[in-house]
Formats: C-alpha cells, sequence, structure tokens
C-alpha cells in the first residue's frame, strides 16, 4: 500500500505559519514568488535583493514591483523597525558579509521579532541552485579552495 503525503513547500509553510497581521520582508526575494505568495494569502509582504537584474524577472510586476526593492552595499532600503518577519529562503548562504547583513536585517526588524533562515539540505537530491544532482554533498577541502 502506498500512501501520498503533501509536500510542503518551503513558501507554502511561510505563507500558513505566519500571522497575516505581521508585516514580512522577503530578503533575497528573486522574482518575487514568495511575496507575491503572501500577498495572495493576505500578508503584508515587501522583498529585496541584490541583482540588478531584479526588476526585469519580477513575476506579476503591477503587484509586485512596487514592494520590492534593490538591496546594496550590505545595506537594505527600509526604515528602522519596520518588519515583524524576516524570511530568507536558500539565500543566506550566498552572503558574502553574514555580520554586516545581520546586523542591517536586526536594524529593519521591530523589537522581538523573528528571523527565519531556510537553508538547502543534505536529504534534498537535486541541489535547489545549481540543479544537479547531490553537487551540495561534496565536502569542499581547505586546500582546494
Amino acid at each position: 500500500m502506498f500512501i501520498l503525503k503533501k509536500v510542503l513547500t518551503n513558501e507554502s509553510w511561510i505563507c500558513n505559519n505566519i500571522n497575516s497581521s505581521c508585516k514580512i520582508l522577503d530578503f533575497g526575494c528573486g522574482n518575487g514568488s514568495l511575496v507575491h505568495s503572501l500577498l495572495k494569502s493576505g500578508h503584508d509582504a515587501y522583498g529585496c535583493d541584490i541583482r540588478q537584474s531584479l526588476y526585469s524577472e519580477i513575476i506579476h510586476p503591477e503587484l509586485i514591483a512596487p514592494r520590492v526593492r534593490l538591496s546594496t552595499d550590505n545595506h537594505l532600503p527600509f526604515k528602522n523597525n519596520t518588519f515583524d518577519y524576516c524570511v530568507s529562503n536558500q539565500v543566506f548562504e550566498h552572503v558574502s558579509d553574514i555580520e554586516a547583513m545581520v546586523s542591517e536585517i536586526q536594524r529593519v526588524l521591530k523589537k522581538g521579532s523573528r528571523f527565519i533562515f531556510l537553508f538547502p539540505t543534505l536529504e534534498v537530491f537535486i541541489e535547489p541552485h545549481l540543479k544537479l544532482p547531490l553537487i551540495h554533498r561534496i565536502i569542499q577541502h581547505e586546500k582546494l579552495l
């Protein structure tokens, strides 16, 4: 007998587990997919990304474009104490200056807010960034870098 379980994506988990009254920042929003899903589920969502091509890749630009901003030089273009949550969905492993970004995220989060870090796991067969099987299981050796 086979039991089919629904696969819960990071995106659906975030939409279903954060109160819709919260203001959310998607750090590394890419094409705005998570921002769009959050808006559809009644959240007050915004995004930022470092890619210069950000605005040309946004899905549903009429809805999403006014809510996403370009981030430069480890600076988030939002006021202090703006967000209740900051979500980083498989992005933070690409940040070069982690201390500066954590400090900047703390600046835009309200006191008592939460930062949700989501990372790719070893259990995933296809690595989500490179789209290659098992590439994330290759151990990096210091002498090879």
